[in-house]
């Protein structure tokens, strides 16, 4: 009699779901109605949240101008509208009366909507008196004009931008075509909206976009590889339930967190979607594929459940919990937007996970009548069954070959060199325990069935078990993988292998392949994170045709009078007055060249292409200060600097801000570049111990470059954290110290090749100079590399994972550990190239996405998973794997 042990985990679990297969089938299909709602609402609970990095200067200057003027800047939006030249016959914009028509019509139509957006324009502030302030806002041969929505208080939100491009359609609608032509002519070629709430409206319609054009693609194209594969149209019913349910409780889990406050970037609902539909593949084809197995060997059904959750089960559960690491650890980068990719990535897995442990057992076992067949027909063992008497006669080793033409001789007769006895099984592996085994008397158990071995012993049961295991896999192997698995386990393939990461290594290090991994190889411009073609990249194209092209995001500049002897200074003091329109004169002259290549904005100092630069004395701007409003003799000039004056300088007249407006589209690599430099004159003024101001300068550019940095000097942290955990999973994993040495190998390797291959698409152009129009760009997005970084080691140990544990389950079994690493790679083979093919094609959804940092993104994905799947996985891993011998599995022993 054999010792009774304790059984598995998973015998226990699977037991447990046997016990009431179809009550837990019904409570996850409570679960899914439940997640129905929630989920429903799931793209409407996604925003966009840029904010500034904690000490950073951005955030300091943001804080200090909360200090100085008691609130945050108002928030602009910009409504753009344009005349054809064609059409201006009966006059320009103002002249014809269609600009201030407009106006009318947005002011109504924002008040219609109780919406907190004061409208700025042309022939508002001309009615005003002051026509030098509305300049600005009118084209030189006014047929062109920016209305300014501020939004004072109100942060950008989807509830502003819908209204502000409702209120573009309601424009475009009536002066486009409609009410507003006259005699069938449009009275304006183009109205339009542009900003940061109209631009998270945009991300959102565009997220839903891409999930319309890429699902109806990839789920059939998934579903097609499984079927190669499973080829039974039954156990493809369980990977569809799969989706289903991962789907709803995923999409669920996050529109809750969004509407309990956590940040949920519109970018999440893309990523999500596509990391549920690589797992939840991936897992159900590993779960399947093992009860095929076990089916055909004539395993029992609880039986063949009960070895699929325990060996592709751990698979699943090592591989998912490595992947949630390295999701984790990116909630240490300083950008909201990243942390929750990072979120939904995590939700998604966990969903893909559990969904699949649960609901693919819990079908098998709550209708076994209809999924016993799902193995397919048995194929035929009796011709290998009648080898293993010749496999005890014949004991034929690889090891025992010198040399590759040994090796390729040893492969052609692969089948004949194995050898099968008493001493060759470990009995740490019980897989086969229950196989041919049946300890019900009961004929009506649906989980069990009559048995033809029951003259055998439990012993021979299981020897006999394990004889059909064999047979099996010499009758189902292909005669492709059994070749090559004994090639890469050569050591001559280990040496080539060897030498090829030493290459990489080589190539990542020096030369144009170089990967840095800071601010030279990415860029910061936010149009790669916009939707192309979207409303707001349209207007913002235009603006930048008719005015400057920094015109959407100025920089400003925060001019404080230092205190003296503890005494508060004013900055209309002669000296702090005078030190600031020195200090706006210097970027005048080195930053704008003399206001040719932009325009300032002060009360101190004003320059701009069309009207120069002019120095206000400071007794003309206090005389200003003091008038009244409603004087008579107020002229134009003296109106227009006491609105300057109320409009940039603080009640308290301690600090006064400058708008500079650069020639240069927002956040472009030259705005960047622009951006730092004027830093560097506000540090040195700082810096003068005499100076009597103090300076900041706060812009879209310059947040999203503190963003950059960042995230760049946190970066060092993440590499080192995900590489440190993934060492101690893994090590945990298979108890083994060299497994987890060699998998950083294979890791680092993958990385280097995949960011490589990136820097060479998007930052040298290397497709778009062979005549393929992708990439070239000014570079990867900054998040793109840094977001993606952990995602790709967590692939790039996926299918390690499920390699390494058939090998270690052939190792259990009594397999040297050549013949292990051998096997392993020739059972794997069509299941992990499948595996690979199916997350490459779910990944390579985002190819289809309108947003270019989604494709860059994506482009990764899929060049890492392919690499691992066709490199790494099937020689890279084998052939070092090989190369260890026995010492891979240190400090743990094996029996036998």
């Amino acid at each position: 009699d054999m010792t009774q042990k304790e059984p598995h985990w998973s015998r226990r679990y699977v037991d447990c779901l046997a016990s009431m297969p179809r009550s837990t089938l019904a409570g996850v299909a409570v679960i899914s109605c439940c997640c129905l709602l929630p989920a429903s609402r799931f793209l409407h609970s996604t925003q966009n949240v840029y904010s500034a990095v904690v000490g950073s200067p951005s955030q300091v200057a943001r804080i200090k101008l909360r200090e100085y003027f008691g609130q945050d800047m108002p928030e602009c939006d910009i409504l753009f509208v344009e005349q054809d030249a064609s059409a201006a016959s009966s006059g320009d914009l103002v002249s014809s009366g269609i600009l201030q028509s407009v106006v009318s019509d947005a002011e109504a139509f924002i008040q219609g909507r109780g919406l907190p957006i004061e409208v700025s324009s042309y022939t508002g502030l001309t009615s005003q008196g002051l026509p030098n302030v509305a300049a600005p806002l009118l084209s030189a041969d006014k047929l062109s004009s920016v209305i300014m929505l501020r939004r004072e208080g109100v942060p950008f939100n989807k509830t502003v931008g819908t209204a502000e491009n409702e209120l573009a359609t309601f424009l475009q609608d009536r002066y486009l075509s409609g009410s507003g032509s006259v005699a069938g002519k449009a009275l304006l070629s183009y109205v339009g909206v542009a900003g940061v709430a109209p631009f998270v409206v945009d991300g959102v319609a565009s997220a839903a976009r891409d999930m319309q054009r890429s699902n109806p693609i990839c789920v059939p194209s998934c579903f097609a590889v499984l079927a190669f594969v499973v080829r039974s149209w039954r156990l493809m019913l369980v990977t569809m339930a799969c989706m289903l349910c991962a789907n709803l409780l995923c999409f669920a889990i996050l529109a809750l967190s969004a509407e309990a406050g956590v940040v949920v970037s519109t970018s999440v609902p893309v990523v999500a979607e596509s990391t549920l539909i690589a797992l939840t593949f991936d897992y159900s084809l590993f779960l399947l594929v093992r009860f095929q197995e076990e089916r055909a060997i004539g395993c029992q059904m609880l039986s063949a459940v009960a070895t699929s959750v325990r060996r592709s089960g751990h698979v699943i559960v090592g591989s998912g919990f490595t992947l949630c690491y390295c999701s984790l650890v990116v909630q240490i980068l300083p950008m909201d937007d990243t942390r929750s990719m990072g979120l939904g990535i995590l939700v998604s897995i966990l969903c893909a996970m559990g969904v699949n442990l649960l609901v693919t057992p819990a079908l098998l076992l709550g209708f076994p009548d209809f999924f016993a067949e799902a193995a397919g027909p048995m194929p035929d063992l009796q011709e290998h069954l009648q080898k293993h008497d010749g496999y005890k006669q014949k004991k034929v080793s690889v090891e025992d070959s010198r040399g590759i033409f040994g090796v390729l001789q040893a492969c052609s007769s692969w089948p004949q060199n194995r050898a099968f006895s008493d001493a060759g099984h470990d009995s740490q592996s019980d897989d086969d325990d229950d196989v041919l085994d049946d300890d019900s008397d009961d004929e009506d158990e649906p989980l069990s069935a009559p048995s033809p071995y029951r003259k055998y012993t439990k012993q021979e049961r299981r020897e006999l078990a394990r004889a059909r295991r064999e047979a099996l896999t010499q009758a189902t192997t292909s005669q492709l993988w059994k070749w090559w698995s004994r090639v890469v386990t050569t050591p001559i393939c280990s040496v080539i292998m060897l030498a090829l990461v030493l290459v990489a290594a080589v190539c990542a290090l020096v030369g144009p392949t170089a990967i840095h991994m800071n601010s030279s190889q990415v860029t910061e411009d936010f149009i790669l994170l916009g939707p192309e073609g979207s409303q707001t990249l349209q207007t913002l194209d235009r603006i930048g045709q008719e005015f400057s092209r920094g015109f959407m995001g100025p920089t400003t500049m925060l001019i404080a009078a230092k205190p003296v002897s503890g005494f508060t200074s004013k900055i209309t003091d002669a000296a702090a007055w005078e030190a600031a329109t020195t200090l706006l004169q210097k970027v005048d002259q080195y930053l704008l060249q003399k206001g040719s290549q932009g325009s300032i904005v002060s009360v101190m100092y004003l320059n701009d292409p069309s009207r120069g630069e002019t120095a206000v004395p400071i007794s003309l701007a206090v005389s200003a200060d003091k008038m009244s409003e409603s004087d008579p003799k107020m002229i134009t000039l003296v109106k227009e600097l006491k609105y300057a004056f109320n409009q940039t300088v603080n009640a308290d007249r301690t600090a006064a801000f400058a708008m500079i407006s650069p020639n240069l589209k927002t956040t472009s690599p030259a705005a960047v570049e622009w951006t730092e430099q004027l830093r560097k004159l506000a540090d040195m003024e700082n810096n003068a111990e005499s100076s009597p101001i103090e300076v900041y300068v706060e812009s879209q550019t310059a947040q999203m470059l503190d963003v950059e940095l960042g995230v760049f000097s946190t970066f060092p942290w993440l590499v080192v954290l995900s590489l440190i955990g993934c060492i101690i999973m893994v090590g945990f994993i298979y108890r083994s110290v060299l497994v987890a040495v060699r998998s950083i190998v294979t890791i680092v390797f993958t990385l280097a090749v995949v960011y490589m291959f990136a820097h060479g698409i998007f930052g040298l152009g290397w497709l778009r100079n062979a005549g393929i129009p992708v990439g070239g760009t000014e570079g990867l997005f900054f998040m793109v590399p840094v977001t993606t970084f952990t995602i790709v080691l967590g692939l790039a140990l996926d299918y390690d994972i499920f390699l390494l544990g058939r090998m270690v389950e052939l190792r259990e079994r009594g397999r040297p550990s050549t013949d292990a690493v051998a096997e392993g790679v020739a059972q794997t083979g069509h299941v992990i190239t499948c595996a690979g093919l199916m997350m490459a094609i779910a990944f390579g959804g985002l190819l289809l996405s309108e947003v270019p940092s989604m494709r860059q993104a994506s482009c990764i994905f899929v060049s890492a998973v392919l690499l691992d799947t066709f490199l790494v996985r099937t020689a890279l891993t084998p052939a070092l794997t090989a190369a260890l011998g026995e010492a891979n599995w240190w400090p743990r022993e094996f029996k036998r």
